[in-house]
């Protein structure tokens, strides 16, 4: 008879829990990294808008096309503010799925430890039967050679 482990449906689940956390994981971070990229492309576009800004000041130009442009700058300081808003919200969620991944590979690794246990203690039972079988042998033959 081979070894079999009671529990090795809820040892599979627990595998496959983790999996499904680590994919969850992996388009969390994605969408992080799309957040920062964004992000980023809104500073950037600050950046030019505001030497654009102070050019066009340097410059003698319309009142009403430095007004277009402070009014865009005030519109992309509330895109920033929300992307702002976005990246923390999807650092916090990449943050919550790394605690979630590594909670779940705590609890695989108890059962695989449990595991491993069951298969020690079957091991030494498997020895221990072979053992008694041999001598159970041993002793019968010497007995079979003394009486002959």
């Amino acid at each position: 008879m081979g070894f079999h482990y009671e529990f090795q449906k809820i040892l599979d689940l627990k595998e496959k829990e983790k999996e499904q956390l680590q994919l969850s994981l992996s388009s969390s971070l994605k969408a992080l990294e799309k957040e920062k990229i964004r992000h980023d492309e809104l500073l950037q576009k600050r950046a030019t808008l505001e030497n654009q800004l102070l050019n066009k000041q340097a410059e003698t130009t319309n009142i009403y096309e430095l007004l277009d442009i402070y009014c865009f700058h005030q519109t992309l300081e509330k895109h920033i503010m929300h992307s702002s808003q976005r990246l923390l919200k999807a650092e916090k969620e990449v943050e919550r799925k790394i605690e979630q991944v590594a909670e779940k590979a705590k609890e695989e690794k108890s059962w695989q430890m449990l595991k491993r246990r069951e298969w020690l203690r079957y091991k030494y039972e498997e020895e221990r039967t072979e053992q008694k079988n041999l001598d159970e042998i041993s002793t019968n033959l010497f007995i079979r050679g003394y009486h002959s």
